[in-house]
C-alpha cells in the first residue's frame, strides 16, 4: 500500500493531540489527502468536523493507510470503514 493506492481505509491523525479520524476513499490516497488538506486550510471548504478540529489544533496531521481492498466494491469499502470506526472508536468521526 502506498499513496497511489485506491480503495483504501485510512486513519488521519491530528499531530497536536493525537485524536484521529477513520475514512475511506475510492480515489488514490494522495488525492483524498489533498482534498482533506484543502478542507483543513480553507474554512470555506470544510465539510467534516474533523477539518475544523485539525485547523483549530495547529493544522498538522499524518495519515496511516489501514487497509487496501483488492477489488472495487463500494459496499465492501463502506462495510470495512464501519468496522474500523467501530473497532478503533476514533474521536474525530463524531
Amino acid at each position: 500500500m502506498n499513496c497511489c493506492s485506491s480503495q483504501v481505509i485510512y486513519a488521519l491523525i491530528c499531530a497536536n493531540c493525537q485524536k484521529f479520524y477513520v475514512g475511506q476513499t475510492k480515489l488514490m490516497l494522495k488525492n483524498r489527502i489533498t482534498l482533506h488538506r484543502q478542507q483543513i486550510n480553507n474554512k470555506k471548504y470544510s465539510i467534516l468536523p474533523m477539518s475544523s478540529h485539525i485547523r483549530n489544533c495547529g493544522g498538522e496531521f499524518s495519515v496511516i493507510p489501514l487497509l487496501s481492498l483488492p477489488v472495487i466494491s463500494n459496499y465492501l469499502l463502506l462495510k470495512m470503514e464501519r468496522y474500523f470506526i467501530s473497532f478503533l472508536q476514533p474521536k474525530l468521526n463524531n
